[in-house]
């Protein structure tokens, strides 16, 4: 059975994964990962590979003594260098986020060419799968967390808010409220936006993956139902790759 380990930003992921099914997941904030983290719930299954992928360095190093500390077996961090099934055309492989390499892994094993991964983290991201099965684009913006702490960091009266308890904008009378909801329904423009403006310079209708912590929220406000969510879709990339390297 392997272990699958996704150090994001804000958020540390776990999976354990026995063919194609999840065992066991938990995520917690990337800020309060210490030694004192309870790998116990992992342990009732017989692990014997252990992968991650990481944006955050430091944070890396101190998962992997513990994690041969608590399973004897040294894992393997996942890498730009590994083959993947999608083709990459881009200037500079190195610039591309393993996170994200991991999503278009996943993107492509479970749904093929011409699909577009809109991974909604920390920051959210469009990833484009063309009808030939090549990455040679995205997009970023700030994500519905970030957006907040800008607005609240570079001016002097607006209020920190949780993105939560969302309510319609002409239902909003005060400033948390209306900051909830501004920041909320502006993304949720930018993403239905950006997912017109890939199919209309396109040309062709792409299948569209969500994805990432904030993903479900999204989802469930966006207009299309015929868009995916699959809140595994990163850990089916690792998987993938750790069998294809």
């Amino acid at each position: 059975m392997k272990l699958f380990v996704d150090i994001g930003n804000t958020m540390m992921r776990f999976a354990v994964l026995e063919d194609e099914h999840i065992l066991d997941y938990r995520n917690i904030k990337t800020k309060d990962f210490d030694e004192s983290f309870d790998f116990s719930v992992f342990k009732i299954h017989e692990i014997d590979e252990i992968y991650f992928s990481s944006v955050v360095p430091n944070v890396s190093e101190l998962l992997t003594n513990l994690l041969i500390k608590e399973f004897k077996i040294k894992p393997r961090e996942i890498n730009t260098s590994y083959k993947t099934s999608y083709k990459i055309e881009i200037d500079d492989k190195k610039e591309l986020g393993v996170d994200l390499f991991c999503d278009l892994e996943g993107a492509y094993i479970e749904y093929g060419p011409s699909t577009l991964v809109v991974d909604l983290g920390t920051a959210s991201k469009f990833l484009l799968l063309d009808d030939k099965g090549v990455f040679s684009t995205c997009a970023i913006v700030p994500g519905v967390e970030l957006m907040g702490k800008i607005l609240h960091s570079d001016t002097a009266l607006l209020p920190d808010v949780d993105i939560d308890d969302i309510k319609p904008i002409i239902s909003c009378h005060n400033t948390v409220d209306v900051l909830k909801s501004s920041i909320f329904y502006s993304h949720l423009d930018v993403v239905n936006g950006m997912i017109n403006r890939y199919q209309r310079d396109l040309g062709y209708n792409l299948k569209v993956v969500f994805t990432g912590g904030n993903a479900p929220k999204i989802y469930e406000a966006i207009d299309n139902h015929l868009f995916i969510l699959d809140k595994y879709l990163m850990f089916k990339g690792m998987k993938s790759l750790s069998e294809r390297n």
